[in-house]
């Protein structure tokens, strides 16, 4: 990832090494609003081991924004279609919409311990939101809630413009 995703996008505060990060890292929470310990995931990375910012995810998602790259377009391609609304492409959910306004959003969540996150993406319009939380996976918001607020933001963005 840092070789092929965060240098060339210039996402310094990426990475999926902690220490590299750590001082500037906000504490996690669990499900209970406690402190909890940051789960290290050495040996699944790609599950939730990835440390961002804001910052260089809105790098990523200019990226994304630049319809011309093959390796963006590729994650981005619709692999499986859940029903009329969904599909998923690789690392996407891609929620279709019938306003005529929003073609489609790309969406991708997680959470682990102590961190709860989502990225949403309007490539037509070129909008985003990206939320960053410290509470964890395990908390009552897991369950769709923050994505579903992502999705919201964005149609939000639309009804407004």
């Amino acid at each position: 990832m840092q070789q092929y995703i965060f240098n060339p996008l210039g996402m310094n505060m990426s990475t999926a090494q902690r220490d590299q990060v750590a001082q500037h890292l906000v504490g996690g929470l669990n499900k209970k609003g406690k402190p909890t310990s940051h789960w290290d995931m050495a040996s699944l990375s790609g599950a939730g081991a990835v440390l961002s910012s804001v910052h260089d995810l809105a790098k990523f998602v200019m990226a994304n924004f630049y319809k011309d790259n093959p390796v963006f377009n590729l994650q981005r391609e619709k692999t499986f279609q859940v029903n009329g609304m969904l599909s998923l492409a690789l690392g996407w959910h891609i929620y279709r919409f019938k306003k005529p306004e929003i073609d489609q959003l790309y969406v991708h969540d997680g959470g682990t311990g102590g961190y709860r996150s989502v990225l949403g993406m309007d490539l037509n319009t070129q909008n985003s939101v990206i939320i960053l939380s410290n509470i964890s996976g395990l908390h009552f918001l897991k369950n769709g809630k923050l994505p579903n607020l992502a999705i919201d933001l964005m149609q939000n963005m639309m009804d407004h413009k």
